[in-house]
């Protein structure tokens, strides 16, 4: 018998073992046991508050047109500050994007 002949019995067997183990399994199922279904939270809401988002992208769109970046880091700049408890509405108030932007 060469090597590749053995090597194809013994995964033959493999399959056989497998098979017969999976044909075990369902025949001794009776269904005394399911799987524990998925419950979906209710309640809380992922996602921004809209309030803060509005406040925060006052300035927008962009001054320059290639300002996309600055403009991002502004309202994400003026939506963590109200976050967090900032006492107006937004940081930049005054020439947000150009403050940003300067070195």
């Amino acid at each position: 018998m060469t090597v590749l002949e053995r090597r194809m019995l013994t995964i033959a067997l493999l399959f056989a073992i497998l098979t017969a183990g999976v044909a075990a399994g369902k025949a001794l199922d009776s269904g005394a046991w399911q799987p524990p279904a998925a419950q979906a939270h209710s309640g809380s809401f992922y996602g921004a508050n809209e309030t803060y988002v509005a406040a925060a992208a006052w300035e927008w769109p962009q001054k320059s047109n290639n300002w996309c970046g600055v403009a991002n880091i502004e309202v994400v700049a003026n939506y963590t500050y109200q976050r967090v408890g900032g006492v107006d509405d937004r940081p930049y108030m005054s020439g947000g994007q150009q403050r940003i932007a300067a070195p």
